[in-house]
């Protein structure tokens, strides 16, 4: 009877411990990421969005490429539709940039005003449907959009 409650018990332990590693496995953190600021320009026929985050609320574990330690995001970016638009990132900590028309993954760092994606859209006809999750330090950092030059200067 003792070598069969202990082969239960051990059975019980094991099932008990894989289920919490799976479950602080699937715990992982979600957050919008932030929309820092939002405009366009007539002369320039430009619309842009640039997600981030402000310096007041920035993430105490988060440093830009001016910090000692810049984090490093992997983003993944799914582009549904694309009408002469492109999305602009940190590409490396020494602040060298580079542009994306396209789906990709690729990793990131936030800029020195703590810039994380920029979105810009050219020419009256621009449009971009985007999906953006980026991870730093466990959370996940997720925005769902678009952009049109029409749409942010008012003139559909």
């Amino acid at each position: 009877m003792t070598k069969k409650l202990s082969k239960i018990l051990s059975k019980t332990i094991a099932v008990s411990l894989l289920g919490s590693l799976v479950a602080s496995c699937a715990t992982a953190e979600f957050t919008d990421l932030p929309l820092i600021d939002s405009e366009f320009t007539k002369p320039k026929v430009t619309a842009y969005k640039r997600f981030g985050f402000d310096f007041d609320a920035m993430p105490a574990n988060v440093q830009n490429i001016d910090g000692i330690n810049p984090t490093e995001f992997s983003v993944n970016l799914f582009i549904g539709n694309n009408d002469n638009c492109e999305v602009l990132y940190v590409k490396s900590k020494d602040g060298k940039k580079d542009r994306e028309t396209k789906s990709i993954s690729f990793n990131a760092y936030l800029s020195e005003k703590n810039t994380l994606l920029k979105v810009i859209c050219a020419g009256k006809d621009s449009n971009i449907d985007y999906k953006i999750t980026a991870k730093a330090n466990g959370i996940k950092y997720t925005h769902v959009g678009n952009l049109s030059y029409l749409e942010e200067s008012s003139e559909i």
